[in-house]
Parts: C-alpha cells; sequence; structure tokens
C-alpha cells in the first residue's frame, strides 16, 4: 500500500528555515535600505523632497508602477505628513531608484 503524501500544509526544517531567511531579508532588507533612503532624504524633508520629484512620481503611478495604495503613503489624503516608517520594502526600493541620484549597476537595477 502506498504511504499518504505527506501535507503541503506540514511544518519541516526546510520550511521553518526558508520563513526565517524569508523574514531576515524582508525586515532586514527594509531597514537597511529605509536607513539609505532617509540618508538621502531626511524625515524632516520628506514632504518638501517629495513634492519635488513629484513629476517623477506622478509619473511612475500613471504607468502603474506605483500603486494607490503607495501613493498614498508618499503623500497621504488626509493632510498629514509622509513617514518613510511606513514604507515597505517595495516602495522604499522604487524610491531609491527613482529619486535618490543613485548610479545604477552597469546591469541595471532589475537585473
Amino acid at each position: 500500500m502506498a504511504a499518504a503524501a505527506p501535507s503541503p500544509l506540514a511544518s519541516s526544517v526546510e520550511k521553518t528555515n526558508g520563513a526565517k531567511l524569508s523574514r531576515l531579508l524582508i525586515d532586514g532588507g527594509t531597514t537597511v535600505l529605509r536607513k539609505i533612503f532617509d540618508g538621502h532624504h531626511p524625515p524632516a524633508n520628506l514632504i518638501t523632497d517629495l513634492n519635488a520629484n513629484y513629476s517623477i512620481l506622478n509619473n511612475l503611478l500613471r504607468r502603474r508602477v506605483l500603486n494607490g495604495h503607495q501613493w498614498d503613503k508618499l503623500f497621504p489624503p488626509c493632510g498629514v505628513a509622509p513617514d518613510s516608517n511606513t514604507f515597505d520594502i517595495t516602495l522604499l526600493f522604487l524610491l531609491l531608484t527613482n529619486i535618490c541620484g543613485l548610479t545604477p549597476p552597469p546591469s541595471g537595477w532589475h537585473t
């Protein structure tokens, strides 16, 4: 008689380690990217810097590179000042590659 296939939801050492690695990369990576971003656009100047780059950011929104949720983090509709602590890793990477003046690697940002 054939043994039943293990459940895809069952835990294993490999899955646990993969989850830990994923969390380390996302949480740790977000922290590192935020520190770099804050170095280019300090929190005290963030709203001014975002307004200065409004046309670039609006173009990214129109091209659907930025989504509405991300746009609301940059330009909160309730009039509250934006806070880089609310930016996720995806938004931080997008901002770093588009408004921070960083030189892209020879193969490009997305290679």
